[in-house]
């Protein structure tokens, strides 16, 4: 199954089946090329319902969504992370985490450098955190560095225990 209709991003079909992404990681990968690079924000809602539906049978007090730099931020227009969390829970969703420096992107750079690129560029802000079981939520895990210092902040900010959650592996 793939998307063929001309000058759509999404045939109706796709939109309208958001559960087949979880069974067609090409799909799905596709989507979440366009909501981030092509600033389809309108996936925001399909793409976070089906994150919602793999957060379902998890324990967790708060939604923490990774966080972008300033900079991505602006050129972005919007948290890819934080409108997906926000569609699982908006009430348990707060931005706990501020990214501090303006790494290169992670998807530009080789697995051994993607630890080093993340290394100490987050900081926690928000003390609502401490002895909480964080869902901590991102769009894509591929070597798993940003959630894992994520985590790494998280529980030097005195969480209990993070989830990580992410709407595909690669």
């Amino acid at each position: 199954m793939s998307c063929k209709k001309e000058g759509q991003w999404l045939c109706d079909y796709c939109l309208n089946n958001i559960n087949d992404f979880s069974y067609n990681n090409k799909l799905l990968a596709r989507a979440i090329h366009l909501y981030k690079y092509q600033f389809i924000k309108d996936l925001a809602k399909p793409l976070g319902k089906l994150l919602a539906k793999k957060a379902l049978n998890l324990n967790y007090d708060l939604i923490v969504p990774v966080p972008l730099h300033q900079k991505r931020l602006r050129w972005r227009g919007f948290n890819q992370a934080e409108l997906l969390a926000k569609e699982i829970d908006p009430a348990k969703t707060i931005n706990a985490l501020i990214k501090i420096k303006n790494t290169k992107a992670q998807m530009r750079l080789a697995k051994e450098k993607r630890i080093f690129n993340v290394r100490d560029c987050f900081v926690c802000q928000d003390n609502r955190v401490k002895d909480k079981i964080i869902l901590l939520v991102d769009d894509v895990k591929t070597t798993g560095s940003t959630l894992k210092e994520c985590s790494r902040i998280l529980k030097q900010a005195g969480v209990k225990k993070v989830i990580p959650l992410t709407l595909l592996e690669t």
